[in-house]
């Protein structure tokens, strides 16, 4: 697991090495280390060994001249409880799998290409569900029992992170809003016109069927 864990966290730790390419230099390697860095308060290097015991300065300070303020520590195996009674506290490496570690890196390197799992009060996504989804990927959306979805039931992610078109509502129905629903897309209001030309086209029918019979009688 250990040899699965130090590529992963040697990916995250180049990323951060670039936010302070302005000031110290890259923290000197320590073998069987990790480290993390803080810049909330100037710059300072933390290590923890993830393997043996940590002799030495466990924080480095990035100073004026742009140095780091004293040598790097070392891990020591401490097979043996003498050589080891000076030795810092040590952090073992949580268990943490590799493609968690991958997810993270792929998270901050490519933050604006994805979106976030979409959320509609009332309503489900259908198609597969996922926390997070990449640029051009569709949803699709249903209401619960008793709503009546107004929008679009398909919406798309796009570069910058957000979905087009907006989300859709799902619409608790009622008799009194029956005429907002759709049908096939469109609001029964406004399929209000086509009905009534519908409704004339079978009386113009009718008649021409009227007709027909007495010039045949």
């Amino acid at each position: 697991m250990m040899n699965k864990i130090l590529p992963g966290l040697c990916l995250i730790q180049a990323l951060v090495v670039a936010l302070w390419a302005e000031s110290c230099s890259e923290p000197p390697q320590v073998p069987n280390s990790v480290w993390n860095i803080d810049t909330s308060n100037g710059t300072k290097v933390t290590y923890r060994c993830t393997k043996g015991q940590l002799f030495g300065e466990q924080t480095l300070f990035c100073n004026a001249s742009r140095q780091w303020h004293a040598s790097p520590p070392v891990c020591k195996d401490c097979s043996k409880k003498s050589t080891c009674e000076e030795a810092s506290d040590s952090w073992k490496v949580p268990e943490l799998e590799l493609s968690w570690l991958e997810r993270l890196y792929d998270f901050f390197h490519s933050p604006s290409s994805h979106c976030m799992k979409p959320r509609v009060e009332n309503g489900e996504i259908t198609s597969e569900g996922k926390e997070r989804y990449s640029a051009e990927d569709t949803v699709t959306f249903q209401c619960s029992a008793g709503f009546q979805l107004e929008g679009s039931p398909y919406v798309t992610c796009t570069e910058n992170g957000g979905w087009k078109p907006e989300l859709p509502k799902c619409m608790k129905y009622t008799t009194s809003n029956m005429k907002e629903f759709l049908y096939h897309g469109k609001k029964l209001e406004d399929l209000k016109p086509r009905l009534e030309l519908y409704k004339l086209s079978l009386e113009i029918q009718k008649l021409e069927l009227e007709i027909k019979q007495k010039q045949e009688a």
